[in-house]
């Protein structure tokens, strides 16, 4: 009915996958997704270095006292990225085909966590079979070790505490984007994926 803490901040793993072990679907049809993401990152605001949330879910949410534009708000302003998984692919699908049609709320959940991995700079997947998982997890810690920082210094006139949005490209020597060779040979544009923004500071001295 509320977020609760399974596991606090740790390196012990075996710690993580006991609580893993032990979680179990509830006997109520609520959702607290909402509430979940703001009070953890939350959390994340004083944890210095890099800091990522692996967000496992359906997408939907039913319960939670924080909105969708409140939980909108609050990863704008966070540094953390947030990766999605959404696990209910497989039975909506389902679900589809037996009425004939998409089903609206299903889409909008999927739409919520696109909007959340693409604000904070992440990435969002709705796997169809289990056996999809690992690779994802796999791809997490991928992007999360070859991450990197860019910072600049904005314009006075830009320290004004609003959401400015951001471009970030890769050209090359010509000023075209850059085209890269892969394994296959081929030539491939590369994809840069960063956070759609920032909320600006109005104090100069925290720039």
């Amino acid at each position: 009915m509320k977020p609760t803490i399974q596991v606090d901040f740790t390196r012990n793993k075996a710690e993580v996958q006991d609580a893993l072990n032990n979680l179990s679907f509830p006997g109520f049809s609520e959702a607290n997704l909402f509430d979940a993401l703001t009070d953890t990152l939350e959390k994340l605001n004083h944890v210095k270095g890099k800091k990522a949330i692996l967000l496992i879910t359906t997408g939907m949410n039913t319960f939670s006292s924080a909105t969708l534009d409140d939980t909108i708000e609050r990863v704008k302003k966070s540094e953390v990225t947030i990766f999605c998984i959404g696990v209910a692919e497989s039975e909506y699908m389902l679900a589809e085909t037996r009425s004939a049609g998409a089903s609206l709320s299903y889409l909008q959940a999927k739409n919520q966590l696109d909007t959340f991995a693409n604000l904070s700079g992440g990435l969002a997947w709705f796997p169809r079979f289990e056996g999809e998982i690992p690779s994802l997890f796999r791809s997490v810690v991928g992007f999360l070790r070859s991450e990197y920082n860019l910072g600049f210094s904005p314009p006075s006139a830009a320290l004004d505490g609003r959401y400015h949005r951001l471009k970030v490209e890769i050209i090359g020597a010509d000023g075209s984007p850059l085209r890269v060779t892969d394994a296959k040979g081929r030539r491939r544009k590369v994809v840069v994926y960063a956070r759609d923004g920032y909320v600006a500071t109005t104090d100069v001295s925290k720039d």
